[in-house]
């Protein structure tokens, strides 16, 4: 937490801990969004950035790992109120940059201490699928 100025993994630094993890998959684990159908602007509005894990339909955040189901009913729409949530593509152009923000160079720091910690991304694909 010491690398985030004043929020957490899942209150404004999840962009910055999903590209983390992004950049230790070498690009595997792909961006995606959690939106809600309350629009602003004619727009979704985008309530968090985590990855997919490759190959699967799990879903990866500072809180573990879910099935699309537990991430958007146990997490988004019961623990963080988020109404009629759904996954889909990130879209930069559609964050709320007073809320979600990214610092790329702690990003690449958790990625070289995920890398230590954890070794190869790949090899802790292999357990998890």
């Amino acid at each position: 937490m010491t690398l985030l100025p004043g929020y957490g993994w899942n209150d404004g630094g999840c962009w910055t801990l999903a590209q983390a993890i992004h950049l230790w998959s070498g690009g595997r684990a792909e961006l995606r969004a959690v939106y809600s159908y309350i629009t602003k602007k004619g727009r979704p509005i985008m309530q968090h950035v985590l990855v997919q894990v490759p190959g699967t339909e799990l879903y990866l955040d500072a809180d573990g790992i879910f099935t699309a189901k537990e991430l958007l009913v146990t997490k988004m729409e019961e623990a963080e109120l988020v109404p009629r949530p759904y996954i889909d593509y990130f879209l930069q152009e559609l964050i709320r940059f007073e809320e979600i923000e990214i610092l790329p160079e702690v990003s690449t720091i958790i990625s070289k201490r995920l890398q230590k910690r954890f070794g190869n991304f790949s090899d802790l694909l292999e357990s998890l699928v």
